[in-house]
């Protein structure tokens, strides 16, 4: 027969053998958890990237919903230009009803929901041009500081910055003229420089006018801006947003975009 003191140890490693077990099996299905959540996470963002080339590079259904005499919503939401010729290129008519003075705004939440997500998911998107431009008239008409920064906010050095100046109002400055300027056959005072390392130059013209049209150009990057308000012609910004990011589960994702030849970036936050 076994003495007391066998027992207490068959006891004692028995014991022993459980607590073993029990913190073995805690920490397998710690990881499991953790690994689970990082799969998670990978999934979420592989879907940041998959919604905004879906959104970016399909035309949508029917394609053309982006022509102004197109009431209702798509039925299936895509922003591309029909018969495009290059990767995201966008049609102008389809952005400009993200933004929210369209007779045919799509609100933040229709977005999300066109775009086949759930309402687990959270989304700000937004469309920019490539270059931000600040325009300030000098004592005249006739001269004018331009500001030129990046997509972070930081000045930009070197930018080849050309202007017209225009006796006419902005709101007449339509696709026609713009073009006219781009390839300088618009009948204008034309100035040209190049900012410096704060990103800022002087425009400075023959004769003042009443508007200006201004081309920031660097790398065959372009973006246009007219003085001294925006023209109905040019997209500015567009954004849709359901809100501040919040969570862990956020991702951003961006693409450079191209409206009417000139250069934007499209951006895209997906949180849950």
């Amino acid at each position: 027969m076994l003495g007391m003191d066998a027992v207490i140890e068959y006891i004692s490693a028995g014991l022993i053998i459980c607590l073993v077990l029990g913190f073995a099996g805690q920490y397998a299905a710690s990881m499991t958890f953790d690994k689970l959540s990082l799969i998670e996470r990978d999934t979420t963002m592989g879907k940041a990237d998959r919604v905004i080339d879906m959104l970016l590079l399909s035309t949508g259904q029917p394609a053309d919903w982006g022509r102004i005499n197109y009431y209702g919503e798509p039925e299936v939401l895509g922003l591309a230009i029909e018969n495009s010729v290059k990767l995201y290129q966008l049609d102008p008519g389809k952005v400009r009803k993200l933004d929210v003075s369209s007779p045919e705004y799509i609100p933040p939440g229709r977005l999300r929901d066109l775009l086949g997500l759930s309402s687990s998911y959270y989304m700000a998107f937004k469309i920019f041009p490539f270059f931000n431009m600040t325009i300030t008239p000098q004592v005249d008409n006739s001269t004018f500081s331009v500001t030129v920064r990046n997509q972070w906010g930081v000045p930009v050095a070197n930018v080849r910055v050309m202007g017209a100046c225009l006796n006419v109002s902005t709101t007449d400055i339509g696709t026609d003229k713009i073009a006219q300027f781009l390839d300088k056959s618009l009948e204008a005072h034309y100035a040209t420089s190049y900012t410096n390392i704060q990103g800022e130059c002087l425009l400075s013209f023959a004769a003042p006018g009443s508007s200006i049209i201004v081309v920031s150009n660097q790398l065959n990057m372009e973006s246009v801006k007219t003085w001294p308000s925006l023209s109905p012609a040019i997209v500015g910004v567009i954004e849709s947003s359901m809100g501040t990011v919040s969570g862990y589960n956020a991702e951003t994702v961006s693409r450079n975009v191209y409206i009417e030849g000139l250069d934007y970036v499209a951006r895209l936050v997906l949180w849950s």
